[in-house]
């Protein structure tokens, strides 16, 4: 890509001159630097190359080795291949999932992993790219490009709009070529020029807004710049140098700082901001020494009284009183004195009252009442904090002051709850809790009786109502929720939940209802369920880490201004809330402990594969940043949800599991408000280890065993087959002794009725029976010798058979046979079990009716391709009946022969056959008998 040809083909659509000169600085300001060295565990001084992974590790290059940096400590790889060369100029090729950087180095492929340095001799797998852009050298022009566009070198910066290249700006100085260019996570591109590659001159800024923003003021802490790594524009930067590395931290979005005095230590004071309130538009702040400040909407800062400066020295708490268009502050005089000063900011009017106590507190209690409180410096020692607290009513149209309460601690905070038209008020030595005529209701104490009403850390400086609780922030005990209701102490939060301190200063709520708590470290952010969702300190933009108590107010746009030790602060909370933190969560290590020892486990593809039967499981993290500064306790808020739900402590960068379920679950580790996040599929197995070695001993013993005795095997094979066929052959037999000993038993009844007919001279159904008896017994000797006949045949032998029997009892009964027509009549079913059932119907059942002629119905009924069913139902005198009339020492044979046919043919045959009884009963009175049989054949 050259000049000429952006003219041939027409791609210039307009001309904007860039001048370096004329650029417009970033409005942001660097808030932290760190500078790491030698002694701090580097390698060496001279760093030419910083490459960032995706867990967040900083791989750094030097003139002969390669470094890991997690923003704690440094790992130096072991450069196992041989004659590595030139690390001085490498090119990152890729970086994948699995923490491994592949570079080229004179000519040659190589590949970082966790422990070393190797040659790549497959180059196949660098033909891929991770990374979101690629930066080469065009070998023609010698510009630097970016996926192939040319962008900046020998003194000339392309003006990039919508991916189309636009100017080409020579620079007034030609002989500024661009070192170093590259971008960052949001896509801006960033160009660094010099005249030689050891020194730059010139930082330049393209962002995809497609403003250029000069960040050249980023040279004053080092212009000897080898190559950068650039986290977001507006975030961090990490330097390579000649003289280390170099930590750039940009202050946070959303922060905004006044009255800040400049190079002061951050241990020490600088403009001590005691007292901020928002008045209409404006917001107020008390400076110390210096007097009241006022903030307009434009950001711009104004002393008011300036006059009178005096009278602001050693203030304290200021508050609005809007009904009256008044504020109020106080402070104390060199003789002891306590001032309540009361003026109206617009009109600069100042009225002062001398007040006979020493000031902690001030209270808006209604447009003609201020509540005053503290302690009572002239009756009690100042020490005498038991009994010294006072408050005071000052009425504002009188001047005058009323002593309400007295005898307590002193007075910190006087608070008000409308919904139970209560106070609150914090002391020393802990809370007590007032109606309105000022009666004592409750008291929450160091000594209460009640241990829920007990505060370890009775020093209450500050509270605020929230649903139906109040939160109590104090002196060294973090924050005391407590039910407004019970009066009682539910739970605290402090340092062990990841609070940045104890000592808690201020609280305010956002207008999402989240909770700003301001403490001796920082601020400190909770949503409605109490969790610690963000946390703010001085490296990240604010003016100092320690702030003033009770100085915070939340202005008409929603903003939450705070009072420090150096200045006074405006926070953005949708802002600070919205914005993403710079370190990666990755999983270091994982180890299960089973029966006191400990193995390690290895993630596969983000699946962890366990077994149910360990002790615990335990996941060591690594949070890698830019630097880890004291009290970068990431860990501590961090969100676990899928085994677990909720915010979870991390102790010691280390999450513990000793519950496991047999299956697959998904754990989510999730830092709140930023994306940064890491997901583990936990595979939960059966052990089933123990037994597959069992297993393998006993498969082992008997190829042993089998190898020993082979030969005596076969012999006992042989002999096995000739027992098999015997055993078949005697159940073949037994089959065949069953059916000789029923057929028998079905002609003596048979015969029994022809001699019937005979006897009773009636001729001719003695022939007509004799001729179906004939027929019948021809078909039973047929059936004798097979050990299934057809349903077909069935169905012929069970019609001749009850044929003959309504014969033989005189039409007592009228029976029904029908087959279900999806039933294939060719299916085999064992000869003469049916028989027996439909006898007993007849001869025990229906035969002794009295009252009503006899029903037998026979169905065959389609279940499935495998199952029939034949069912056996008549309206006889049932079991129970038939058995009283038997005599008491008959046994029915019969139904002995039949159990002992069914039980050798399941035995012996695909067929399996199962039988069901049962008795038809109506309110106690037998309706007859049911028989269910069940033919089964395998597929």
């Amino acid at each position: 890509m050259n000049l000429t040809l952006l003219e041939n083909t027409g791609k210039c659509i307009y001309v904007v001159l860039l001048l370096f000169s004329s650029l417009p600085a970033t409005s942001q300001h660097i808030s932290d630097v760190r500078n790491l060295e030698i002694e701090d565990g580097l390698l060496a001084r001279v760093v030419h190359k910083v490459v960032r992974d995706q867990n967040g590790f900083f791989y750094l290059f030097f003139e002969d080795g390669i470094q890991r940096y997690d923003g704690v400590a440094f790992h130096t790889f072991k450069l196992e291949a041989n004659n590595i060369q030139d690390l001085m100029d490498v090119e990152i090729l890729n970086v994948d999932k699995n923490e491994n950087i592949y570079f080229k180095s004179d000519h040659r492929f190589f590949k970082i992993t966790k422990d070393k340095v190797v040659e790549v001799e497959d180059q196949a797998s660098l033909k891929f790219r991770t990374l979101s852009h690629e930066i080469t050298i065009d070998e023609k022009s010698g510009f630097r490009t970016i996926n192939g566009e040319i962008l900046a070198g020998e003194g000339s910066y392309w003006n990039l709009q919508a991916n189309q290249t636009v100017n080409l700006h020579k620079e007034e100085a030609p002989n500024l070529d661009c070192h170093i260019l590259t971008q960052d996570v949001e896509g801006n591109l960033i160009a660094l020029y010099g005249d030689n590659y050891k020194t730059i001159e010139k930082i330049l800024v393209y962002g995809v807004d497609g403003v250029v923003q000069d960040f050249s003021f980023i040279l004053k802490y080092n212009n000897n710049i080898l190559d950068v790594y650039v986290d977001k524009v507006n975030g961090k930067w990490m330097l390579a140098t000649f003289n280390g590395i170099y930590i750039i931290t940009f202050a946070k979005a959303g922060i905004k700082n006044y009255e800040v005095k400049e190079n002061v230590r951050k241990s020490d004071f600088g403009n001590i901001i005691t007292g901020v309130a928002s008045f209409k538009d404006e917001v107020y702040f008390v400076n110390e020494s210096y007097g009241l400040f006022m903030v307009d909407g434009s950001g711009q800062v104004t002393q008011k009284f300036q006059h009178i400066p005096e009278h602001f020295h050693q203030n304290r708490k200021l508050i609005a009183d809007p009904l009256n268009n008044q504020m109020y502050s106080y402070s104390s005089q060199t003789n002891a004195d306590y001032e309540l000063l009361d003026f109206d900011p617009m009109e600069e009017s100042l009225l002062i009252h001398k007040i006979p106590c020493a000031i902690s507190d001030i209270f808006n209690a209604s447009k003609n009442e201020l509540l005053i409180g503290g302690h009572d410096y002239r009756n009690h020692r100042y020490d005498d904090t038991e009994r010294s607290g006072i408050l005071l009513e000052f009425d504002k149209v009188e001047h005058q002051t009323e002593v309400l309460v007295k005898g307590i601690p002193k007075i910190r905070t006087i608070d008000y709850n409308p919904k139970s038209e209560e106070y609150w008020i914090g002391t020393d030595h802990g809370i007590f809790i007032y109606d309105q005529e000022f009666t004592l209701i409750d008291q929450l104490t160091k000594s209460a009786n009640q241990k829920s009403k007990v505060l370890k850390f009775p020093f209450i400086i500050t509270q605020l109502f929230y649903d139906d609780y109040v939160l109590a922030g104090s002196y060294g005990g973090g924050i005391y929720v407590i039910d407004q209701q019970k009066k009682e102490v539910v739970k605290v939060i402090s340092e062990k939940d990841g609070l940045s301190d104890d000592l808690i200063v201020g609280l305010v709520t956002d207008d999402e209802d989240n909770i700003w708590v301001s403490t001796f470290n920082g601020i400190n952010t909770l949503d409605k369920s109490l969790s610690i969702i963000k946390k703010i300190f001085d490296y990240e933009g604010l003016p100092n880490r320690e702030f003033n108590s009770k100085a915070v107010t939340k202005d008409a746009s929603g903003n939450l201004w705070w009072g420090s030790l150096n200045g006074v602060s405006r926070i953005d909370p949708k802002t600070i809330l919205a914005s993403s933190e710079s370190f990666v969560m990755s999983l270091e290590h994982v180890y299960q402990y089973q029966n006191g020892s400990r193995t390690e486990v290895f993630l596969q593809d983000s699946t962890l594969q366990i077994y149910s039967n360990i002790d615990s499981l335990q996941l060591k993290f690594k949070f890698a940043d830019f630097y880890h500064h004291r009290f970068s306790d990431f860990d501590r808020w961090i969100n676990v949800s899928g085994l677990e739900s909720g915010p979870h402590d991390l102790n010691d960068h280390i999450y513990s599991l000793n519950q496991f379920e047999i299956g697959l679950d998904t754990i989510q580790f999730h830092q709140n408000n930023s994306d940064n996040s890491l997901r583990v599929e936990l595979e939960v197995g059966r052990d089933n280890r123990n037994l597959r070695k069992g297993i393998f001993i006993i498969l082992f013993t008997s190829l042993i065993g089998s190898a020993l005795g082979r030969w005596r095997f076969k012999e006992m094979e042989k002999k096995q087959k000739e027992k098999t066929k015997i055993n078949t052959r005697i159940a073949e037999l037994e089959l065949t002794a069953l059916r000789s000993q029923m057929n028998p038993h079905f002609i003596f009844n048979a015969l029994g009725s022809i001699q019937y007919f005979i006897q009773t001279q009636e001729t001719e159904k003695a022939d007509n029976y004799l001729s179906d008896f004939a027929m019948l017994m021809r078909k039973i000797l047929e059936s004798s010798k097979s050990k299934f006949i057809t349903l077909k045949e069935e169905a012929e032998l069970l019609r001749l058979y009850v044929g003959l029997e309504k014969i033989r009892f005189e039409e007592v009964f009228d029976y029904t046979l029908t087959i279900d027509p999806e039933i294939e009549l060719d299916n085999p079913v064992p000869p003469m079990v049916i028989q027996p059932f439909v006898e007993n119907a007849i001869n025990h059942g229906i035969f002794n009716l009295k009252d009503k002629k006899g029903e037998l119905n026979i169905y065959f009924k389609y279940l499935s391709d495998q199952k029939i069913q034949c069912v056996i139902e008549d309206n006889g005198i049932g079991r129970k009946a038939s058995q009283r009339l038997r005599k008491s020492n008959h046994k029915s044979r019969g139904m002995e022969i039949v159990n002992e046919r069914v039980n050798t043919i399941n035995q012996l045959s695909e067929v399996k056959v199962s039988m069901e009884i049962q008795d038809k009963v109506m309110e106690g009175k037998s309706l007859g008998t049911k028989v269910i049989i069940l033919f089964e054949y395998s597929e």
